[in-house]
């Protein structure tokens, strides 16, 4: 394959912004932090909080496009507040992972997402790596 037809196949890859970030949400106390990502059925990526995220989980976007993905999240450092680990969830349901701070203090999690076509995770079609922090300042 040319270079040229290299660079065509690798733009036309549905999957190639499916590539991490981050997620930080920093507030001063008395405010709770909640950072949190989601992976949306019309292929983006909504955050809530600063920080740098991949921009969509499928492009173009398309309406529905989750009802034929599913995603599977595993903690590889720190604890989530909420989402489902460990199992291959429906991206139609607009899955999310979240880290909370209610107190002063921070919590992180790193973890892994790999998209998948089937809902047993046969046919895995991106991975990326994503860093969720909730930060409470005195």
């Amino acid at each position: 394959m040319s270079g040229i037809q290299q660079i065509l196949a690798a733009s036309s890859d549905p999957y190639r912004g499916f590539t991490g970030g981050s997620a930080l949400d920093f507030v001063v106390d008395p405010n709770d932090a909640s950072a949190r990502v989601t992976l949306v059925n019309d292929g983006t990526v909504t955050r809530v909080s600063v920080g740098s995220m991949m921009s969509n989980w499928y492009t173009p976007t398309t309406a529905g496009v989750g009802a034929s993905h599913w995603v599977r999240a595993t903690v590889t450092s720190g604890s989530l507040s909420s989402g489902t680990t460990g199992s291959w969830v429906s991206i139609n349901t607009n899955p999310a992972w979240v880290c909370s701070q209610t107190v002063i203090g921070t919590k992180t999690a790193t973890v892994t997402l790999e998209l998948a076509t089937d809902s047993g995770g046969a046919n895995i079609v991106g991975s990326c790596s994503v860093t969720i922090t909730a930060n409470v300042d005195a």
